[in-house]
């Protein structure tokens, strides 16, 4: 039981630290896609709005495998699923709302969405 509780004290410090750093606007590099995008295309995404939105995406995450580790030890099999479902939910909806929206771009420009490769 406490290597359980040591090693995930070992993986949610690393993911809190990076969750702080991503609030703060900073991290860009992190991302997927990033560092290949031209200089251009950098210039149409509003990337510390970005970061923001992914440090919120994490720290929903950090809440989520918390809840499902406490309930795995707890041993409460629904709040586990529970946990799993709403991770599930957060990725997939974070996803989409990333890849979709219109609210990172700085001018308006569609190029076709954050991770497109160029043509």
């Amino acid at each position: 039981m406490a290597g359980r509780i040591i090693f995930a004290v070992a993986v949610y410090i690393p993911m809190v630290i990076l969750t702080i750093f991503l609030l703060q606007g900073k991290g860009a590099s992190l991302l997927s896609g990033y560092n290949t995008m031209s200089q251009e295309k950098r210039a149409v995404y509003d990337m510390p709005a970005i970061c923001r939105f992914h440090g919120w995406i994490m720290m929903s995450f950090i809440f989520f495998f918390a809840l499902t580790h406490v309930a795995v030890l707890a041993g409460i099999t629904w709040l586990s699923t529970i946990g799993t479902v709403f991770a599930l939910v957060t990725l997939l909806g974070g996803r989409l709302y990333a890849h979709k929206s219109q609210r990172f771009r700085t001018n308006g420009v569609d190029t076709g969405g954050l991770y497109e490769a160029d043509s």
